[in-house]
């Protein structure tokens, strides 16, 4: 992940995309004793080997009019020859493989089944690491190469940012299953960070930058919640929202854990999410993309009804006979696994911390983002 964020060259970049595709694999169907893993596995690697093909496709392409591969000579090419019909081709394919590997619609489809056959830990790193990586990475090649500037180009990622934001949302509003219904979150998410991709300069990486981060400690405090009542039901992962009725009187830490991670995922103010998605449509204020701001406003309306549903859920009392989570006491927490107890306070600490005091993420995101080139 590490270097798919650092990459400046397509060998680098396919080489690091391929590694963390097979690590993933692996992580995925891990729990072989459950079909749903498996098959989640397989689709996953089926998958990625189709978008990976897309990718090397789209890079012969532009290789073969340009007679380059390195992101920065790509700008200066592209000036002096120009944009062919065969570069509007390898950029095609090039946003199909970067669609499927960042679950953009409509290539999304093989989300919500990875995320609901993979054990939950490793559908957190799916959701967060993996795509925060080749987010990055895209960031890289966009902002590097001026591809946002042709008006094609960007008629075509400003098309997928919105169908993207409204897929997503509207395919969560229908879902019973926790994991499914962050799996297509996630999805809506990634829609709203093409927004700053689009608006561009420094605010626009730095907000994508602050997101992630503050994404990523969201996803992780939501999905080891998951992992937690899993584990104490012991009947694999608890995964119907109607299972987490009454988590609130049972476990009042995880319940809290659990809301406040949703909450953040909203947008709500006093969690990092507020001000990620602030910066977010501040960036695209500053640089005149008010179609797509209306846009991010109006999904974020729709999305509160879903993560609204979950919260109600979890403090609503469950019926006599439902047999939901099991009574536990209310120092729950302490007597999880530390690995999860730790991985659960940091998580949510820093949600809470950065919504109150988002300062210094902002400025190390603007110090991360001068190491991209972007000005």
């Amino acid at each position: 992940m590490m270097a798919a964020a650092c990459s400046s060259h397509f060998v680098s970049f396919f080489l690091a995309y391929e590694t963390i595709s097979i690590s993933l694999v692996g992580l995925i169907g891990y729990t072989r004793q459950h079909k749903q893993s498996s098959e989640a596995a397989i689709k996953y690697l089926i998958l990625s080997a189709t978008a990976s093909a897309f990718l090397v496709l789209g890079t012969a392409f532009i290789y073969f009019e340009l007679g380059t591969i390195e992101f920065a000579r790509l700008a200066t090419m592209l000036k002096t020859c120009g944009f062919s019909k065969l570069i509007y081709f390898g950029i095609a394919l090039l946003l199909v493989g970067f669609g499927y590997k960042l679950a953009l619609v409509p290539f999304h489809t093989w989300s919500p089944d990875v995320y609901q056959g993979a054990p939950a830990p490793v559908t957190a790193l799916i959701a967060s690491g993996s795509k925060a990586a080749i987010l990055a990475l895209f960031l890289r090649l966009v902002s590097t190469s001026g591809l946002q500037a042709n008006e094609i180009v960007y008629t075509l990622l400003s098309t997928l940012a919105a169908v993207t934001m409204f897929g997503g949302n509207f395919l969560a509003l229908m879902q019973d299953n926790i994991k499914r219904l962050l799996a297509y979150s996630s999805v809506a998410q990634i829609g709203y960070l093409l927004i700053p991709l689009l608006a561009g300069g420094k605010s626009g990486a730095a907000s994508i930058a602050f997101y992630l981060v503050s994404y990523a400690a969201t996803t992780i405090a939501a999905f080891g919640v998951v992992s937690v009542v899993s584990l104490a039901k012991q009947t694999g992962d608890v995964e119907k929202i109607d299972d987490y009725h009454g988590l609130a009187i049972s476990h009042p830490v995880l319940a809290a854990v659990l809301s406040a991670a949703l909450l953040s995922l909203l947008g709500m103010p006093l969690t990092s999410g507020f001000f990620g998605k602030f910066y977010i449509f501040s960036a695209a204020a500053q640089s005149g993309l008010w179609s797509l701001l209306i846009i991010g406003l109006i999904n974020s309306g729709i999305s509160a009804f879903y993560y609204l549903r979950v919260i109600f859920a979890i403090y609503s009392r469950p019926a006599a006979d439902s047999g939901h989570i099991p009574k536990a006491n209310t120092g729950q927490l302490l007597s999880t696994p530390p690995a999860s107890a730790i991985c659960l306070a940091v998580s949510i600490a820093t949600v809470v911390f950065l919504g109150i005091y988002p300062t210094p993420l902002l400025h190390l995101a603007q110090i991360a983002t001068a190491y991209l080139g972007i000005h």
